[in-house]
């Protein structure tokens, strides 16, 4: 049988943890959360260039805290190990993305920044290897978020 004095060492030690842990956890998912959707072969109305196509990215900040957006930048890797490692083989930064907010942009939180690219014969063949990503820097991190460009399927 414990005694009253163990039992509150108990709860205290017990509830010293938990309060420890709910810290931590809280300091790891604090800050922006940014998602990247990225929109390929899009057209624009009202273009002068009927054929041009675009790529379309769409950045959320569904974190806690509004960062700033500071570059765009495509880049291709040989394989997951290498984009860990941010070895590219080829990459192209996108100082003015068409249509869009200029860069540095500040996100708070839930709101969209949307930059556009056209889709040049270049890019259209990186795209095709399904080895290009889209690259968004911001203030909070030095590393950027990552998301892949893939073909857009077309529908008859």
């Amino acid at each position: 049988m414990l005694k009253p004095t163990e039992i509150a060492a108990w709860v205290g030690a017990v509830t010293g943890l938990s309060a420890l842990l709910w810290d931590f956890y809280k300091w790891k998912t604090a800050g922006p959360k940014l998602t990247i959707s990225i929109s390929t072969g899009m057209k624009m109305t009202q273009d002068r260039d009927k054929d041009a196509t675009y790529v379309i990215a769409h950045v959320r900040n569904n974190g806690t805290t509004a960062t700033t957006l500071t570059t765009m930048a495509l880049a291709t890797y040989r394989s997951w190990l290498a984009r860990v490692r941010m070895k590219h083989t080829k990459a192209f930064v996108v100082p003015k993305p068409l249509h869009a907010e200029p860069l540095p942009f500040k996100l708070n939180v839930g709101e969209q920044w949307t930059g556009i690219v056209k889709q040049t014969a270049e890019l259209d063949a990186l795209i095709g290897t399904g080895k290009l990503w889209c690259q968004i820097y911001h203030s909070w991190s030095g590393r950027p978020v990552f998301a892949p460009i893939r073909k857009h399927n077309k529908t008859s």
